[in-house]
């Protein structure tokens, strides 16, 4: 896959809701599950409090990560695809 092939599907997986870098930008609700902006503090729809976590940081605790990078793997990875490091 080209770099510019690389870069399109990126932006459209952000456009479109998919992959991690959306993740990043989005908090639920814990309360009634409204999806809101991460640097939101209480929920737009019952003006709870939301959690500090992403929809990403929650992601990461239940997926093995990269101990460099941060990117989760799967679990037959011996490498990190994003930085080359070796896995634990």
């Amino acid at each position: 896959m080209t770099d510019r092939a690389r870069a399109v599907r990126k932006e459209s997986k952000r456009l479109y809701g998919f992959g991690t870098e959306r993740m990043q930008e989005i908090k639920v609700c814990a309360h009634c599950g409204t999806m809101t902006a991460a640097s939101r503090i209480f929920c737009p729809e019952c003006s709870k409090l939301l959690p500090k976590e992403t929809v990403y940081m929650q992601y990461q605790k239940r997926h093995r990560c990269c101990t460099f990078c941060g990117k989760v793997v799967s679990k037959s990875m011996r490498f990190c695809p994003d930085c080359g490091q070796k896995l634990n």
